[in-house]
């Protein structure tokens, strides 16, 4: 047999491997997840382990003394599937944390902000109480309620491994969140709903309105579409009219225009110009009013100005 100058350093990994399989073998006894064989299993062959030289043998004992940190554990995803539960703690909740206050510092802005009371004998809400009562019929809630539309594109998650398809899927989702807080998703979902609102006020023939949409700002649009009763009054129609081809006839088209600029006027009073929630997009307005020779103060201020 030829002489092995490593012979010592080799004995040592040899120990640490089968100290390796050892924590695989308790792995699945004891919690029933088998990692042997994945990505997570950092042994190697004992036939690659035999031909390592010194600085393979080094790197190979340095994986497997990571392995056999009292922190490094695992967790039963969805279908079978195993999650690294010491990427989901140092990892994966941080970002879901980080998610969910981004999504309650966002509701806080606009929950104390009074909704349109369509009729005197309806009872006044704001946009955090609708939410409440629309998300609780939602899932199973009471049925008075069940043609309410919340648009709400965000909302606070609470994942657990078990719901989760295995670390890719969990590194999926944690861009996801990233992404979804960031201002460059933001923007893109604001110009996907303006073009949705497009695209249903010329199938009811109301192009007109397109203008008093447009010098909404983000923030505004935003809250319009998303927070407050403006889509489940609005999209109903357009729907059945997706799906029948059938057009407005014009006391249809008035009732809904009124019904629109009812939306509109809340929208800007409850988050007029000048609230730090509207200022998102404040000098691309005026610029873009400016071209349309529309002075936004006088057009902000002009009701109360009558009053």
């Amino acid at each position: 047999m030829a002489w092995d100058r490593n012979k010592k350093l080799r004995e040592e990994v040899k120990k640490a491997h089968k100290r390796a399989g050892d924590k695989v073998s308790r792995t699945k006894r004891f919690h029933n997840i088998d990692i042997s064989g994945t990505s997570m299993d950092p042994r190697l062959p004992m036939s690659e382990v035999n031909k390592l030289n010194a600085k393979g043998l080094r790197a190979y004992n340095n994986s497997i003394s990571s392995f056999l940190q009292r922190n490094v554990q695992f967790a039963k995803g969805a279908r079978d599937t195993v999650i690294d539960y010491s990427f989901w703690n140092r990892k994966f909740i941080p970002v879901q944390n980080k998610y969910n206050k981004f999504v309650e510092a966002r509701r806080a802005e606009v929950d104390k902000i009074q909704l349109v009371q369509r009729e005197t004998d309806s009872p006044k809400e704001t946009v955090g109480q609708r939410r409440e009562r629309v998300n609780k019929v939602q899932n199973g809630g009471p049925a008075y309620a069940v043609g309410d539309i919340l648009n709400d594109p965000y909302a606070t998650v609470h994942y657990k491994p078990g719901f989760v398809k295995g670390n890719e899927a969990m590194k999926k989702i944690m861009e996801s969140m990233e992404y979804k807080m960031s201002p460059e998703y933001q923007r893109k979902m604001i110009e996907e709903d303006r073009n949705t609102v497009d695209k249903a006020l010329d199938k009811m023939g109301l192009s007109d309105l397109k203008e008093a949409f447009s010098i909404l700002s983000d923030k505004q649009f935003d809250i319009l579409f998303n927070e407050s009763t403006f889509a489940e009054t609005f999209f109903p129609r357009y729907i059945q009219m997706q799906s029948s081809m059938g057009q407005l006839d014009d006391e249809e088209i008035q009732d809904k225009r009124e019904d629109t600029m009812v939306d509109i006027d809340w929208v800007r009073e409850a988050v007029p110009i000048e609230h730090p929630l509207a200022l998102t997009k404040l000098a691309d307005l005026n610029t873009m009013a400016a071209a349309r020779g529309i002075n936004l103060r006088e057009l902000f201020t002009k009701d109360k100005d009558e009053s």
